[in-house]
């Protein structure tokens, strides 16, 4: 038997950030579905130091410590040269996905980008943060072997802005999926918790400028003035601190007042990964408004339609990449084409699917997207 592709996955980098986690989850579960059939092996490089982190931040870890419990756990350092030695101590043959850039080329290395926005939306960020997310990028572009990406659209920017070969570019398959053990998690107490009704509708992000909840507040407005929606309540999960305006939530929230809907207006805030995930089970439907995404309609859209729910997303270019049922796009940054697709949605038969079927499709898509992984990893081994 042949050696197996022995894949270092570090958590460098992601553990810090909700939507890291999430990336992290489905790249783990897609290479496991496909592992069986593939030869490979996976290493897991966990920082040592927890100097300085927040409780929050160690909840994260444990999180993706629990998705991690298939591989091998390989100590290091938090800087790339700790990440570089751990990778050669382990005999990894690929380190995959980095967000450090490692001077050394003892191990491949496949460096990821989120996205382009400071180049997309200059005036979402100062001249200093632009400066600095430029040369952050440029050096783990000079110092990868190939790079890793979650849609088309942040692969012509990799073209673009740095010249790179598409043949160097991981671009992973939309991968629309479910754990089993999100079924364990009882959306009828979630919503209890919180005084929710039964008919709500969900947005997934963080209160974030470019996230857009805006149109999302004044197109729900409209949608309950009509009597067959009167019932209806929104639900809005994510951090409320955006650093560059402060004052953006507090803005929604004075606009929802205004608009006397800030009584089925529930703004939860952050909630366990397992609370917004049976919120979610239950949901009439998933908006997602955003103005600007580097992975097709966000971390949460593949959940949702991995669940089988309704979603409803703007139509920027990134968002015409999602795949699946249930889909629906609207106009973005316009609330009466939200509405309109709203009640064009809600008025279509609800298809249940049940669990066993959705965790089939589930395993077939993660199987899919790992072996396009493995398939790029072994081909830049082998170079």
């Amino acid at each position: 038997m042949t050696r197996p592709l022995k894949i270092l996955i570090p958590m460098h980098g992601f553990v810090v950030w909700g939507g890291g986690i999430d990336l992290l989850a489905v790249i783990v579960k897609s290479l496991r579905a496909a592992a069986p059939s593939e030869n490979v092996q996976l290493l897991y490089a966990v920082p040592n130091s927890d100097e300085g982190i927040s409780a929050e931040s160690a909840a994260a870890r444990a999180r993706v410590r629990a998705f991690m419990q298939d591989g091998q756990f390989v100590p290091c350092e938090t800087d790339a040269r700790g990440l570089n030695l751990a990778a050669v101590e382990s005999g990894a043959d690929v380190i995959f996905p980095n967000r450090l850039p490692i001077r050394t080329q003892h191990v491949h290395r496949v460096g990821y980008i989120y996205d382009f926005q400071h180049r997309d939306r200059p005036d979402w960020f100062s001249a200093e943060e632009r400066a600095e997310r430029d040369e952050e990028f440029g050096e783990l572009v000079r110092r990868s072997d190939a790079m890793y990406c979650t849609s088309q659209v942040v692969a012509e920017g990799l073209m673009r802005y740095y010249g790179i070969e598409a043949s160097r570019i991981l671009v992973m398959p939309y991968t629309s999926y479910v754990d089993p053990d999100w079924f364990q998690h009882d959306p009828i107490m979630a919503r209890a918790q919180f005084g929710i009704g039964s008919n709500y509708l969900m947005v997934c992000n963080h209160f974030w400028i470019h996230k857009d909840h805006r149109t999302v507040i004044d197109a729900f407005a409209a949608l309950v003035q009509r009597p067959e929606y009167s019932d209806f309540e929104l639900v809005l999960t994510g951090d409320t601190n955006d650093f560059r305006d402060p004052t953006h939530y507090p803005k929604l929230q004075a606009h929802i007042e205004a608009l006397g809907i800030s009584a089925r207006c529930h703004r939860l805030g952050f909630v366990p990964k397992s609370t917004q995930l049976a919120l979610l089970r239950g949901a009439r439907m998933l908006i997602q408004p955003t103005l600007y995404e580097g992975a097709p309609g966000g971390g949460a859209s593949y959940e949702a339609i991995g669940l089988g729910i309704l979603t409803l997303l703007s139509d920027i270019p990134v968002n015409l990449e999602v795949k699946g049922e249930g889909v629906r796009w609207f106009k973005a940054g316009d609330p009466v084409d939200l509405c309109h697709q709203m009640c064009a949605a809600l008025e279509q038969p609800r298809d249940h699917v049940d669990d066993v079927t959705l965790i089939a499709r589930s395993h077939k898509n993660l199987a899919n997207t790992g072996r396009v992984l493995i398939r790029f990893l072994r081909q830049l081994v082998a170079s």
